[in-house]
């Protein structure tokens, strides 16, 4: 079975920049229409969630990604700025509901900035262990959109699907990166890996959901490889093609001359050893720096009507 497209709406890395074309298809709809009162608010240090999901489901979704925000927090440097606001995640019960938030049937949840806030939205899909990652997925991009740096499109969507790949274990005092997410992959539907690198490729305009979730397969193991692979360190280098990039120079002409190799004779390299070059690391995960505390509130369907309006683009 096909693994759902995650598609972030933004035509840059920021999500404070003006949000386009891929939201709200039906915005008349979904404001003239009576919302069921079954809202609930969902608080925590970190996020404010909003959902009309059953509780059990909404509960695994935002525990979980509150765990991969601690984990994130503790991998790397990226993290909401001290004084941000909450993060606010929007979670439909109804498929059918967050579809009309969107113009593309492929997209399985988005991120949009209104105000000085990033909003996720997205489906519950049952609370599987897809939508758990499709969730991670997103909230890399509101820690890229904090950072608001010129990624180019392979590597801002890759080091979503390399983050999202943690694992935790015993007892969630251990978490491992560098583990894939589960992707469906067909070697046929890969995009040349020169391609991917491009400075005008889009995941949104591949073909079908198979290639769009093959090239972010492709685009997460590179970025795995590049930070977790066994062979010579390569963080400063990625750091040397990353500066390069956001400095001007072409994306494929920077990658060899930083790499000293081609995005083909790498992609295709690592493809083939993954197993051998790319092996997941442990990290010690604190858990006391994940708050838990999750209180939940009614909300009333006036709220909710006016939170729904204000994901409109005639009201951003």
């Amino acid at each position: 079975m096909s693994k759902p497209l995650m598609i972030n709406t933004l035509m840059t890395p920021s999500w404070k920049c003006v949000v386009v074309a891929l939201v709200l298809a039906s915005t008349a709809a979904v404001a003239g229409e009576a919302i069921a009162p079954a809202w609930y608010q969902y608080e925590n240090t970190h996020f404010t969630i909003y959902s009309d999901a059953p509780e059990e489901e909404v509960r695994m979704l935002i525990e979980d990604l509150e765990n991969f925000r601690a984990a994130v927090y503790q991998f790397g440097d990226d993290r909401v700025p001290e004084g941000s606001g909450k993060t606010r995640v929007i979670i439909f019960r109804s498929e059918d509901e967050f579809a009309r938030t969107v113009k593309n049937d492929r997209v399985r949840a988005y991120t949009v900035g209104i105000g000085e806030l990033p909003h996720i939205v997205m489906p519950s899909g049952s609370a599987s262990p897809w939508s758990q990652v499709t969730l991670r997925h997103e909230y890399v991009h509101v820690l890229q959109g904090y950072r608001g740096d010129h990624l180019p499109a392979w590597y801002f969507e890759g080091l979503a699907e390399f983050l999202s790949g943690v694992r935790f274990r015993h007892e969630n005092t251990e978490f491992v990166v560098g583990k894939p997410t589960g992707r469906t992959k067909r070697r046929s539907l890969f995009v040349e890996w020169s391609e991917l690198l491009a400075d005008d490729f889009s995941f949104e305009q591949l073909e079908s959901v198979e290639q769009a979730s093959s090239a972010y397969f492709q685009a997460g193991l590179l970025v795995a490889y590049l930070h977790v692979g066994l062979e010579s360190a390569t963080d400063d280098r990625l750091d040397a093609y990353l500066t390069r990039v956001a400095e001007g120079e072409n994306s494929k002409n920077a990658f060899e001359a930083v790499f000293a190799e081609s995005a083909d004779s790498m992609g295709a390299r690592v493809y083939r050893r993954r197993n051998r070059l790319i092996k997941a690391r442990a990290f010690p995960f604190r858990p006391g720096e994940s708050d838990q505390h999750f209180v939940r509130s009614a909300v009333a369907a006036e709220s909710i009507r006016n939170l729904l309006r204000d994901l409109m683009p005639e009201h951003r």
